[in-house]
């Protein structure tokens, strides 16, 4: 988790000289005035959806998951993981670290992508600014029309990964092998 900070931290040292430079200090304070308000608006909501994450983790601890996985093989575990993934509340800053807590569960590959699949396809949280935003004839013929690609995706994933488990893939990006 520190190189997004540092890589954060950057950044907002870059944008301060920036504003300073293009408006002067009164830009500079208006930039800070308004990461201030949009801290103070979506802090409950961060707090909430790392309640959830918390929750969620302990549901779907490693035991559950292979013992859904043993029961569910196939197809069906396919499906169940993809709409557990739609089914999963919040923005990436609530899914990512629950993912990155799951990579260690050794699950196949195939059903961790599908998992990220379901959530990107699927986001429930997303159907009511959907419905909203662009009718709600035209959410249904979206959502009918990206039904089986998760599921797609899954084959796909279980073509090139094979019976890779999590621990296995993920070795090769956490530190040279320390998983």
């Amino acid at each position: 988790m520190r190189g997004p900070l540092y890589v954060l931290s950057i950044l907002t040292v870059i944008f301060a000289f920036l504003s300073v430079y293009a408006g002067g200090a009164s830009l500079f304070l208006e930039g800070i005035s308004t990461a201030l308000w949009t801290l103070l608006e979506t802090t409950p909501l961060i707090l909430v959806a790392f309640f959830v994450v918390g929750q969620m983790e302990e549901a779907i601890n490693a035991e559950k998951m292979n013992a859904m996985l043993d029961k569910h093989d196939g197809f069906r575990a396919v499906v169940i993981v993809a709409l557990l993934g739609g089914a999963f509340p919040g923005p990436p800053y609530t899914y990512y670290p629950f993912l990155a807590r799951l990579s260690d569960k050794r699950m196949p590959v195939y059903l961790y992508f599908t998992f990220l699949a379901g959530k990107q396809t699927y986001d429930v949280t997303r159907l009511p600014m959907e419905v909203s935003l662009i009718f709600p004839h035209i959410a249904l013929i979206r959502n009918l029309i990206t039904l089986p690609m998760p599921i797609f995706m899954a084959f796909i994933y279980r073509v090139v990964f094979g019976r890779k488990d999590t621990v296995e893939f993920f070795k090769g990006f956490i530190g040279g092998g320390d998983a």
